[in-house]
């Protein structure tokens, strides 16, 4: 009898659990509207369970997509974009988001399908993953090692999304958006392109900046994929250098074959310092924002790029990025076409060049024109701008 219940208290605990965890990953009505038509989010449920904070823009970009299908009238159902669990599509006039939510409902067999919209927050993952592969082999080729845990490699094939969907808003400049028209020339109308929004935590006083210090502090301010993200171009630039100092935030140690390898440089450089993760609204983050001139992102894909964009609008960092970071910086600092080591070196010996007067004024510029085109307010007016627009496609 024990044992009995022994085994009925854990799978009631074990279905109470699942329930928890399912109401967790898919929360209806998160506005208590009530109306009649619903769609669908599928994106993330953190923003309608924990809140918001700085962490990932993400989270206050899925807020905003289902406060502008409240506004137009639609109760919002908001779903974990990877929940295996089935889904009722009928009950939905429109699918907003992505993941294997969104890519399932293509495979209904219903004669009416809803209105489906992809939000891609990247590069294109069918040339995405072909660019952050040869950035591996690449690795590979010059220092032996195959570290795929380091690039940005889809692990599931989620293209009818991509390519059925009825729109797809891309975030993003046009170099961006031009990796999803390209495979899809007859289709470009229904690509739509939006800028992301910076983080206001620190307006700094770049008045008081100590620009003859700054000029030679460079900053990587990126998380996972490490390779993807150019960092290991940038220590093989500056680890041949005395003369600049790179500053490393965001790096995940979980990468444990690129930080083996590079462990020992880590470990014994004068002029590059890793700071871990670092939080925006912290006064760390103060601290770099006042101690660096640069921010440098060799990226081979990005969707935006929403860090680059918090270290200029913050700090007024001036950008020595890729042009497939995916963002148009080309009058305010080093936009670079080819992911090349000799060329971003040649791109910090021209930073250096600068005066201090110089570097302050491109600073000034850069700052306020983030501030002003990037604002999370600007974002959530294209949003609905262009949902609008689809809707009456």
């Amino acid at each position: 009898m024990k044992e009995l219940l022994q085994n009925f208290f854990y799978s009631f605990n074990l279905r109470v659990t699942k329930r928890l965890e399912i109401y967790k990953l898919y929360k209806r009505d998160v506005f208590k509207s009530n109306y009649k038509n619903k769609v669908l989010l599928s994106y993330i449920t953190e923003p309608f369970t924990l809140g918001i904070n700085y962490s990932h823009t993400g989270l206050r970009e899925c807020y905003a997509a289902a406060e502008v299908f409240h506004n137009l009238g639609y109760c919002v159902d908001v779903v974990y974009h990877s929940l295996t669990r089935k889904i009722d599509y009928s009950q939905y006039e429109i699918i907003y988001g992505m993941g294997s939510v969104l890519e399932r409902s293509f495979y209904l067999q219903e004669s009416s399908a809803p209105l489906r919209i992809f939000y891609a927050t990247g590069c294109n993952p069918i040339y995405s993953d072909v660019i952050t592969t040869l950035r591996a082999r690449d690795f590979y080729i010059k220092h032996k090692r195959l570290l795929l845990e380091s690039v940005r490699i889809v692990q599931l094939s989620q293209h009818a999304q991509i390519l059925l969907s009825d729109a797809v808003i891309v975030l993003g400049n046009e170099f961006v958006l031009k990796t999803y028209t390209n495979y899809d020339p007859k289709g470009v109308e229904r690509y739509l392109r939006l800028n992301v929004f910076f983080n206001d935590s620190y307006d700094i006083d770049l008045e008081k900046k100590d620009f003859t210090t700054a000029k030679k502090n460079f900053l990587w301010f990126g998380s996972g994929g490490l390779l993807h993200k150019g960092l290991d171009i940038l220590l093989d630039i500056f680890s041949q250098r005395n003369d600049v100092y790179l500053h490393i935030c965001g790096a995940r140690e979980s990468e444990k074959g690129f930080f083996n390898y590079y462990k020992h440089l880590l470990s014994n450089s004068n002029n590059i310092i890793d700071h871990g993760f670092v939080k925006m609204e912290s006064e760390y983050f103060k601290k770099l924002m006042d101690t660096c001139g640069y921010t440098v992102f060799p990226s081979v894909s990005e969707g935006g790029a929403a860090a680059l964009l918090n270290t200029m609008a913050n700090g007024g960092l001036v950008p020595i990025i890729s042009k497939s970071s995916g963002l148009d910086m080309e009058d305010f600092g080093w936009v670079i076409d080819k992911i090349d080591i000799d060329i971003f070196n040649n791109a910090i010996n021209q930073a250096l060049l600068l005066d201090n007067e110089e570097l302050k004024e491109k600073a000034i510029r850069v700052k306020a024109h983030i501030r002003h085109n990037y604002t999370y307010e600007n974002y959530k007016q294209s949003l609905g701008n262009i949902i609008q627009k689809i809707l009456k496609m």
